[in-house]
């Protein structure tokens, strides 16, 4: 059995995430074993923080994470995945933006052995066709090197020491 993490960097949302929380609620942690979501504020100044902890009284299974100021979505995703102990980790937008269903696929697919699973309509589209394997090759090399220069960013910029864990 294995442990999904779900990562929310929140900024601004309270007004969303009640409803965040019950779209995952009726989509996806009711199929899942085992789970716990992070939220993560990025510092906002609404009432954010505490709609996070009324969430948090209703289910065991979050964790609260506040930033002490906004230090933006990258950072929020880093501080979100550090604290996160499960085996698998996904990341979810607070906004609504993305069908929460679309996480039990990525998990899915990890499941099967995949280690890195994105999601998009475009790329989707354009993996699944056998004529543009180029084209995934491609892509495959340029997250590669978006991941090196992400990592050398936090290394240099951020000072942060320890991401080996996470690729």
């Amino acid at each position: 059995m294995s442990k999904l993490s779900i990562v929310v960097p929140v900024y601004y949302n309270a007004d969303t995430l009640e409803l965040l929380y019950e779209d995952m609620l009726k989509k996806v942690l009711g199929k899942l074993e085992e789970y716990e979501i992070v939220f993560v504020d990025d510092g906002s100044g609404d009432d954010s923080w505490e709609v996070m902890n009324r969430l948090r009284e209703k289910d065991e299974h979050i964790k609260c994470v506040k930033l002490s100021r906004n230090f933006g979505e990258h950072a929020a995703l880093l501080a979100g995945l550090s604290a996160s102990s499960g085996d698998c980790a996904v990341t979810k937008q607070a906004d609504l933006q993305e069908d929460s269903a679309l996480i039990l696929e990525m998990y899915e697919s990890w499941k099967r052995g995949n280690k890195v699973v994105l999601v998009g309509s475009v790329i989707q589209d354009q993996l699944t066709q056998a004529h543009n394997w180029p084209f995934a090759a491609a892509l495959s090399v340029v997250l590669m090197l978006l991941t090196s220069l992400l990592i050398w960013f936090y290394r240099r910029v951020a000072h942060v020491k320890e991401l080996e864990g996470l690729l």
